[in-house]
């Protein structure tokens, strides 16, 4: 998106080139499309995390490797 920002190259060329369509680039510029990232933080609560670690600790000690 720098590329188009900067005037080096068209929207259009941008879109081409990264194939995606020219609507998605220029709803991304004009702000109309947030990302999606999701975050880290607060996915999961300190009960749950200790729970799946408990569980994963477990499943190593019965010999059932988790991956």
């Amino acid at each position: 998106m720098e590329v188009v920002e900067r005037g080096t190259n068209t929207m259009r060329k941008a879109s081409r080139n990264w194939s995606i369509p020219l609507s998605f680039v220029r709803n991304h510029l004009n702000g109309r499309i947030k990302t999606k990232r999701i975050r880290f933080g607060g996915v999961l609560n300190v009960e749950k995390n200790v729970a799946i670690v408990k569980w994963v600790l477990t499943m190593q000690e019965v010999g059932l490797p988790i991956t």
